[in-house]
């Protein structure tokens, strides 16, 4: 989904932010953890996560 919106939109791949609370908190982590290319920043609020994941 990332590919095609970075496609379709004029969005700069650098600048890729992600944030989400709660559940959303924990997949904003989890994406910036699998795919740390597109992320620029991070910031889940309320979320849990896999503390070893989070380099």
């Amino acid at each position: 989904m990332l590919d095609d919106v970075l496609k379709r939109y004029n969005v700069d791949p650098k600048r890729v932010y992600l944030t989400g609370i709660s559940m959303g908190g924990y997949n904003a982590r989890d994406l910036a953890s699998r795919y740390p290319g597109y992320v620029a920043a991070a910031a889940p609020i309320c979320g849990g996560g896999i503390p070893r994941l989070a380099d």
